[in-house]
C-alpha cells in the first residue's frame, strides 16, 4: 500500500509542477499556494513514506544505521504538515479575497507579491515553531523512534491537535462558506450586468476554477483530518487505561488506517484537479502539446544545419574538379589557336610567293 501510494503522490507531484509552473498560470495568487502545496506534498511522500516503504517493503531501516535520521524525520515531517495546513488556510483566505470588492481591504492579500511574501514568511515561522520536535524523539535499542517521555507526547498530541484537528479546519471551512457566498453575489449581479462587466466576469473564469480545485483539496482535507483529531483525543483520554490485547490490536488497526487516509492529502491533489478543472486539462494538454511541437521545430532546424553544412562540403569539394578542366581546356584551346593561326600566316605568304619556297 506505501509503494503504491508513493507512485501516485510522486507522479500526481510531478503533473502539478508540469501545469503550474506555466507563466500563463503563476500570475494567479491562487496558483502560487497551490504550487507550493505541492511541493510540501513532494517532499512529505518522500520523508515519510519512502522510509516506511525502505522499512517494510525492502527490510532495510536507515535509522538503524544513522539514528539522526530519527530527529531528523519527525523535524521536517512536522513542519511539512504544519507548512500543508497553513498553505491551505492561506490559499481559502486568498480566494475569498479575491471575490471581495476592489475597494475591500482584502483585496492586498489577493497579489502575487503579498503571497510570496506571506509563503517565505511561514516557512521561516515554520522551522522555528517545530524546533522541539528533535528533542522529543529518540532511538530504543530495537531502532524504533519514539517520543522520549509522557510530556513530550502530551505536547506533540496537544500540538497535532491544534495544527491538524482544530484550527485550520474551522478557518478554511469560515473562508470556503465567505466565498461561495461572495460568489453567489457575484453571480446575481451579472444577471442585469453590463457587457463589459460581463466580460470581466468571464476573465475571471480561471479564478472560479482554482476556487473549485482549492474547494475539493479542502473537502479532502476535511475527510482525514477530523479522523485524525478524533483518534488523537482517543488517545490522548486513554493512555493511563489498562487495555486488553484485543483492544490494542483493534486501536492498532484503526490507526494504520487513519494514518494511510491522512497520505491521500498529499497523494491525491494532481487526480482531483483532473477531475474537477477543465483549465488543468487544457494546460496539461496544451503544454504537452507545445513541447512536441518544439521538439518538432528544433528537428527541422537541426536538420536544416545539417543539411547546409553538408552542401558546404560539397561546395569545396565541387570546385576544384572544373577549375581544373577549365584550365585544361583552356591550355588546349590555345594550342589550337596557335596552330590555327600558323597556316593562316603561311597561306598569306604563299600567296605573296616568298616565304612558301623556303619552307
Amino acid at each position: 500500500m506505501g509503494m503504491s501510494f508513493y507512485g501516485f503522490g510522486l507522479v500526481g507531484g510531478l503533473l502539478n509542477t508540469y501545469v503550474f509552473s506555466q507563466s500563463s498560470l503563476r500570475s494567479n495568487p491562487c496558483c502560487l499556494f497551490l504550487l507550493a502545496l505541492n511541493i510540501v506534498d513532494v517532499l512529505h511522500i518522500h520523508n515519510s513514506l519512502l522510509i516506511r516503504v525502505l522499512q517494510v517493503g525492502f527490510r532495510w531501516d536507515p535509522i538503524a544505521i544513522f539514528p539522526f535520521i530519527c530527529q531528523l524525520r519527525y523535524y521536517i515531517g512536522y513542519v511539512l504538515i504544519t507548512l500543508y495546513m497553513i498553505f491551505l488556510t492561506f490559499a481559502s483566505c486568498e480566494r475569498y479575497a479575491s471575490t471581495c470588492n476592489r475597494q475591500s481591504q482584502w483585496r492586498r492579500f489577493s497579489k502575487s507579491k503579498n503571497v510570496s511574501y506571506t509563503i517565505l514568511g511561514c516557512i521561516i515561522i515554520c522551522c522555528l515553531v517545530c524546533l522541539f520536535i528533535p528533542f522529543c524523539y529518540s532511538v530504543t535499542h530495537s531502532s524504533a523512534c519514539t517520543v522520549q517521555n509522557s510530556i513530550c507526547s502530551t505536547l506533540t498530541t496537544v500540538y497535532t491537535l491544534i495544527v491538524i484537528g482544530f484550527v485550520p479546519p474551522i478557518f478554511v471551512t469560515i473562508f470556503a462558506w465567505l466565498t461561495v457566498r461572495n460568489l453567489r453575489i457575484i453571480r446575481y449581479r451579472s444577471r442585469s450586468a453590463p457587457i463589459s462587466y460581463k466580460t470581466y466576469l468571464r476573465i475571471k473564469d480561471a479564478n472560479e476554477q482554482f476556487t473549485s480545485m482549492l474547494f475539493m483539496q479542502i473537502v479532502t482535507m476535511l475527510i482525514s483530518s477530523v479522523p485524525y483529531a478524533s483518534l488523537m483525543i482517543y488517545q490522548l483520554s486513554t493512555r493511563h487505561i489498562h487495555k486488553s490485547p484485543v483492544r490494542i490490536a483493534w486501536e492498532q488497526l484503526i490507526s494504520q488506517s487513519i494514518h494511510l487516509l491522512i497520505y491521500l492529502n498529499y497523494v491525491s491533489s494532481a487526480y482531483i484537479y483532473l477531475g474537477t478543472s477543465p483549465m488543468y486539462r487544457q494546460h496539461l494538454i496544451s503544454r504537452k502539446d507545445q513541447s512536441s511541437e518544439r521538439v518538432g521545430i528544433d528537428r527541422e532546424f537541426m536538420s536544416s544545419i545539417f543539411a547546409s553544412l553538408s552542401r558546404a562540403e560539397d561546395e569545396k569539394k565541387i570546385p576544384l574538379i572544373p577549375i581544373h578542366t577549365a584550365e585544361v581546356t583552356e591550355q588546349k584551346q590555345q594550342q589550337h589557336h596557335h596552330l590555327t593561326v600558323a597556316p593562316l600566316h603561311m597561306t598569306s605568304h604563299s600567296k605573296n610567293g616568298s616565304t612558301a619556297v623556303a619552307l
